[in-house]
């Protein structure tokens, strides 16, 4: 049973919620989000159409009412804002498209005259309008500042670059330095390596017992000086010796070592 009351209340509550709406209207009355749901009821019980209406229906038909009614607040209250935030847009373009322009010394009362008659200085009320004109002068303040910091630190980079420039310049002419005296120091240090390798190079092979002979017999002279007449021919031919043969010999013996030891002296090695 209880059941079929519930599924009974349901279908009665869109007619009861219709005929509550019609109370209300012809009462003039009307649920906002501040409405009691005492000051709703005691509208309602006026009427005597509200006499077989269930109090369960009721209730539910002032909460749907209430939910509606903050629902329509909450959208205005956006449309508001909205509008609000357009005028204070409007308001801040004006200031700044002010010809001449606001400077940091102006005050506002200065101003005020200058704007009296616009559409934007109208359409928004004095505090607003006093608290917009103080942050758009913080606005100035913040600009004017960031163009000294830019400018101090373009003066600083410049300085900056002009150091490391000078540097630069330092390290190049000390590198170059270096350079020129290491090119010198291998200048100096060339002539004596090339000297030990000239000595190196000059070496060479003893020459033939042959190549040295200075003595009067391999110029086909006489132990005497005379002409090849004087030379026996038979025994010269057949390597035969004889004194005078012997005295050649060590006459050769010494002149080439003597040759040697003038080579050495000059850097020649023969071994």
């Amino acid at each position: 049973l209880f059941k079929f009351y519930v599924e009974d209340l349901k279908a009665r509550f869109h007619d009861e919620k219709r005929v509550i709406r019609d109370i209300l209207k012809q009462a003039g009355f009307a649920v906002e989000v501040d409405t009691s749901y005492e000051a709703f009821i005691r509208v309602v019980d006026g009427d005597d159409r509200s006499l077989p209406l269930d109090a369960g229906n009721v209730k539910m038909a002032f909460t749907s009412l209430l939910e509606k009614a903050e629902a329509r607040e909450a959208e205005r209250r956006h449309e508001e804002s909205r509008k609000s935030k357009k005028r204070e847009s409007n308001f801040k373009a004006m200031l700044k498209e002010l010809d001449p322009p606001i400077e940091l010394g102006d005050r506002w009362d200065s101003v005020k005259l200058r704007v009296a008659k616009d559409p934007d200085f109208i359409a928004i009320d004095e505090e607003m309008r006093v608290r917009l004109f103080r942050d758009f002068v913080e606005y100035l303040v913040s600009k004017e500042d960031a163009r000294r910091r830019s400018d101090t630190e373009e003066a600083g980079g410049g300085k900056r670059s002009k150091r490391k420039r000078r540097r630069s310049g330092e390290g190049k002419r000390e590198r170059s330095s270096g350079r020129r005296h290491s090119d010198e120091r291998r200048e100096e240090e060339s002539p004596r390596r090339g000297g030990r390798r000239g000595k190196k190079k000059r070496r060479a092979t003893p020459p033939e017992e042959g190549e040295l002979d200075m003595s009067p017999k391999s110029r086909g002279v006489g132990a005497h000086g005379g002409g090849g007449d004087s030379v026996d021919e038979g025994k010269a031919g057949w390597g035969e010796s004889s004194d005078n043969d012997d005295v050649s010999e060590s006459e050769l013996e010494l002149r080439r070592r003597e040759l040697i030891r003038k080579l050495r002296d000059e850097g020649i090695d023969f071994n």
